[in-house]
């Protein structure tokens, strides 16, 4: 009896083991996603696979027709190449992929989906203060005060004058009244500069403030200039909760399709816990509440655009525009970029060539 009994149980565990099985060889779940860039239809499982040309997988989405190019043969993963017209790539002088035969313009305003560059850095509200005290602390050394001649730029005797206007060979404030750095100032400022930041104090006066929005990854590498800065940020943890996530809060212009995709549903995550952290009955427990808030703070990735105002100087752009004007992150680049078009930039690249009113040639 027990026999039959241990059988019969065998037999009836081995059917459902085989019943388990064999529903787990039909459930080949899908790992590779691609999806439509114009309705976020998934291609792999939903679409419709057309050809392959050069290495080239293209798909029609079922739900709204539109038909894209995917690389499969030179990357991990699928990688979005270009439109629909054809399969052929350039890189623009600003580094944002182009397509290079004559496309339709609806295809092309596709591509730049994932084609175009958009750096996520903003510097913004900049003013700079301090020239004159600069200048008097400058000359001091040496007693040189009636040597200084910056002023207001205008005409008669207490102007400037374009023939003392450092700006005078790229002028664009003629007898604006606007307060201008003259030549010979300008011209003790260079060499002060060539000796280094021990002679270069100056520099330390003239103060700089601006907005910047960048992400949490390049404000960690800023935060290594410690000396000479102060910055006060949006705050994440009083105010993360204070509007809904979306994709434009991310720097993610180098993210291809599967990155794109996986920031998306991060987004999308932190949106529910934000609404649970608004929600009136997770506000009677201030217990859960944090709980629900500490998942924001950790989900958070570092490509956030956060927004801080800063101030620094002269010297410490004198000392980042060197270590920082090739470096890898485009955000950094571009912050270089910027601290060329600041005022008398030269005194802190020190790389200019120029020409006074008088034309006399001084190389800086």
């Amino acid at each position: 009896m027990i026999s039959v009994f241990l059988s019969a149980t065998c037999l009836i565990v081995g059917f459902f083991l085989y019943r388990k099985i064999e529903e787990i060889r039909s459930d080949r779940r899908q790992h590779l996603f691609m999806y439509c860039q114009k309705c976020g239809n998934e291609l792999i499982k939903n679409g419709l696979f057309l050809d392959n040309t050069r290495d080239m997988d293209r798909y029609k989405c079922s739900r709204c027709g539109d038909i894209s190019t995917w690389d499969v043969a030179h990357f991990p993963i699928p990688v979005l190449i270009t439109c629909s017209d054809c399969v052929y790539l350039k890189f623009n002088s600003g580094g944002g992929g182009e397509c290079c035969q004559e496309c339709s313009p609806e295809n092309k305003v596709k591509f730049k989906y994932k084609g175009g560059m958009l750096l996520m850095i903003k510097i913004e509200n900049i003013e700079i203060m301090g020239w004159e005290h600069a200048i008097r602390g400058m000359r001091n050394p040496m007693n040189s005060w009636e040597k200084s001649d910056s002023g207001i730029c205008k005409g008669g005797d207490d102007g400037i004058g374009c023939e003392n206007c450092a700006n005078y060979d790229s002028c664009d404030h003629t007898y604006d009244h606007s307060w201008q750095l003259g030549k010979a100032d300008h011209d003790l400022m260079m060499r002060l500069s060539a000796g280094g930041s021990t002679h270069a104090k100056y520099r330390r006066m003239i103060t700089v403030y601006a907005d910047i929005t960048a992400p949490l990854y390049w404000w960690k590498e800023f935060d290594a200039y410690k000396v000479g800065t102060v910055a006060n940020s949006c705050s994440t943890m009083h105010k993360i909760a204070a509007k809904e996530f979306t994709l434009d809060d991310f720097s993610h212009e180098h993210l291809i399709v599967a990155g794109l995709n996986s920031l998306k549903r991060t987004i999308e995550d932190l949106n529910s816990c934000r609404e649970g952290y608004l929600d009136e009955n997770i506000k009677q427990n201030p217990e859960w509440r944090k709980e629900v808030w500490w998942q924001m703070i950790q989900l958070l990735p570092t490509s956030y655009n956060q927004k801080r105002t800063i101030m620094l100087n002269y010297e410490v752009l004198a000392g980042i525009y060197p270590m920082r004007k090739s470096h890898k992150l485009d955000e950094w680049v571009e912050f270089c970029k910027w601290i060329e078009t600041l005022p008398y930039s030269e005194i802190i690249i020190g790389e200019k060539v120029k020409f006074y009113a008088d034309r006399k040639e001084i190389n800086i």
